[in-house]
């Protein structure tokens, strides 16, 4: 093997690639690397003392010398302005040239002005080598001859060159600047470019991506707003048209109706058990089993955010509150506060969304017969055996959430279709993209059915009675119910 610093030829005792050697040629350590056969590579930190000293005064002028040449301009890295500074001047250089050989031809003996008297442009004598210029009219053997037509406007050869100069400039400067003229184009008047073309240029596929994520962000903001606003419609409560809500700060002192109802509320909502809740709830006494039974408080009490949305009259002159709340970390739900004797009260079977039974215990117990519940309403067109389309309406029941659901079958043309389709056709309540029914109605459960290319159940039921549209209790429903 050879030393790869100085050629020199290397033994190792052994074939092992850790072991290190000396260089006799160059006293540098060395060792084998693996796949190499040929040269062993240096490993030394220190070098030898026979190694010849760098000259640092030789060094400090190349090092100056290299310091000039970087500091010298690229020529080709030139600005565009002293591009076409270098431009002008070589074309004026050249029209300065014509006019000092034309002073230079006009001086000479026996030499013809390059402008003759009439300011004809001459032309070159071909019978003199070039050397000599002939002026129109005068032909070699000494005889006059016709002077050619005169030109309408003879100018002087400085004068051609330096138009043709400033349209060769012109065209080049065109060819040159053709990609800015977008730019131009979102100028203003003093010149400044838009902050979109100004970004277009310099960044333009970040610009864009940026652009993009703007927009889906506006469609998607847009989107969460249109669902905000179509579920915070509330239910209408009465046939009477709904008065404008009071500012909740000044209910107090302007309406002190309001205000009772807002403290009942929160009231409610800051209740963690049934015993707490049963003083702030309409007829707790008719419903305490239920209301033991199912009572749950909302995630965090006191954690909410509560707004008056809308009060109606009853037929008897009396005030319905309904109220948004936002409690943390859940879906807005509708509250409502109905009057019960000198305090108002929570109709805790509305916000819960229980009739005779939950929509948990109906899913549980699947009852035979119908009971009543408190659900949303609205038209399907899904039909399985025995119920066929001619026979029968398909509705889809659901609760606030959407998630239970069911496919619920009411004979066409009785009293629970008609009253349904009326109140669709008439009175809906948008839920999300729907039209929909808060509706009263005794369901019962008839069986479960596989979903059309879903993995998921279908539960198949029927609706025998619709005793309301409203969810309110039987003494503040409108008088068409």
């Amino acid at each position: 093997m050879k030393c790869a610093a100085c050629g020199s030829p290397v033994e190792f005792p052994d074939k092992n690639l850790l072991q290190e050697t000396v260089c006799p040629g160059c006293a540098v350590r060395v060792r084998r690397r693996t796949g190499d056969e040929t040269m062993a590579m240096p490993v030394s930190m220190m070098l030898p003392d026979q190694f010849q000293q760098a000259d640092l005064q030789r060094l400090v002028k190349r090092g100056e010398v290299l310091q000039d040449r970087y500091r010298k301009v690229n020529p080709d890295k030139q600005e565009e302005g002293d591009s076409d500074k270098a431009l002008a001047n070589a074309l004026e250089s050249l029209a300065s040239s014509i006019s000092q050989l034309e002073r230079k031809l006009s001086d000479e003996p026996g030499a013809v002005s390059l402008v003759d008297e009439d300011e004809m442009i001459p032309i070159l004598d071909a019978s003199r080598n070039g050397n000599q210029l002939q002026a129109p009219g005068d032909s070699p053997n000494g005889k006059d001859e016709p002077r050619p037509a005169k030109s309408s406007s003879p100018l002087q050869a400085s004068v051609l060159v330096r138009r043709e100069a400033a349209a060769v400039t012109h065209r080049m400067l065109r060819e040159k600047n053709r990609d800015r003229i977008w730019s131009e184009s979102g100028s203003g008047d003093d010149g400044r470019i838009g902050l979109f073309a100004y970004l277009m240029k310099k960044a333009p596929a970040t610009t864009i991506v940026v652009t993009l994520l703007g927009m889906f962000g506006l469609i998607a903001g847009t989107i969460v707003l249109m669902k905000d606003s179509f579920r915070d419609k509330p239910e209408p409560l009465g046939e009477e048209a709904l008065l404008p809500s009071s500012n909740i700060g000044q209910l107090w002192e302007d309406d002190p109706e309001a205000a009772q109802a807002e403290a009942v509320a929160r009231g409610f909502l800051n209740a963690v058990s049934a015993e707490a809740a049963k003083p702030f709830v309409y007829q707790s006494a008719r419903i305490a089993p239920r209301l033991e039974k199912l009572f749950q408080p909302i995630t965090s009490p006191g954690m909410y955010r509560l707004a008056l949305k809308s009060r109606a009259l009853t037929p008897g002159g009396q005030s319905i509150f309904a109220f948004r709340v936002w409690p943390e970390g859940e879906d807005s739900r509708m509250l409502v506060v109905v009057p019960e004797g000198k305090m108002p009260k929570v109709q805790w079977e509305f916000f819960a969304e229980v009739g005779e039974l939950s929509w948990d215990e109906f899913m549980t117990i699947r009852p035979d017969e119908g009971v009543l519940m408190r659900t949303w309403v609205r038209k399907s067109n899904l039909y399985f055996p025995p119920y066929t389309q001619q026979d029968w309406q398909a509705y889809l029941l659901h609760d606030y959430t959407e998630e239970f659901q069911m496919i619920a079958y009411a004979d066409r043309g009785s009293g629970a279709d008609w009253k349904l389709s009326k109140a669709l056709e008439e009175a809906p309540v948008k839920f999300n993209r729907y039209d929909a029914v808060m509706a009263q109605a005794e369901v019962s459960y008839i069986m479960e059915m596989p979903s059309v290319g879903e993995d998921k159940r279908v539960i198949i039921s029927e609706i025998t009675r619709v005793p309301a549209t409203s969810w309110l209790p039987r003494g503040y429903l409108p008088s068409n119910q």
